[in-house]
């Protein structure tokens, strides 16, 4: 199996764009998807993709360690945010070819699930990116904000926490599973 191009996919998401990494191979249908995000500096890390796309043509995208130390002893100077954020990009697409290569998830590859539940997190705005950047109004979204933590805390545990538990990565909360 050979990589055969690096290709990116830029989405505008109204305030920022989201860059997806799309890793081709020679086999029919198999390709990997990363993500490298980096907001405010889309062009950058498109063009650093491109620049490292040649880097990577025919070799083997299952050797991902091999692949990351191409990429990074080929630079003179220290990546940055930048080259990092490209490398991390085709580094996630490179694992998603393995993972459909073997027929596997990925995490089973990095050694195995370590829990059933992952809790997550929505965006302040709640969905409404000019909520938080364009008004000073406070009112409405930390109404709100309560609202999803109160549904959520519903969901994931058997009672909401008292103020004193701390954040969402506080440790008695961590071990509630």
């Amino acid at each position: 199996m050979r990589i055969t191009g690096i290709r990116t996919l830029v989405v505008n998401a109204e305030m920022r764009n989201w860059v997806f990494v799309k890793v081709l191979t020679d086999q029919d249908g198999l390709y990997g998807w990363g993500e490298a995000s980096l907001n405010w500096k889309t062009r950058a890390v498109v063009s650093a993709i491109e620049d490292l796309e040649p880097l990577l043509s025919a070799k083997d995208p299952r050797d991902i360690e091999f692949c990351l130390e191409t990429l990074k002893k080929q630079s003179y100077y220290k990546l940055g945010i930048i080259g990092v954020t490209a490398i991390s990009g085709i580094e996630q697409a490179l694992w998603d070819i393995c993972g459909k290569g073997y027929g596997v998830p990925v995490w089973r590859l990095l050694g195995g699930k370590t829990r059933d539940r992952v809790r997550v997190y929505t965006h302040l705005g709640l969905g409404d990116m000019r909520s938080v950047y364009e008004t000073f109004e406070t009112g409405r979204l930390v109404g709100k904000a309560l609202e999803v933590e109160a549904t959520l805390w519903a969901r994931v545990t058997p009672e909401k926490p008292s103020p004193a538990e701390g954040t969402w990565t506080s440790s008695a909360r961590a071990s509630r599973g």
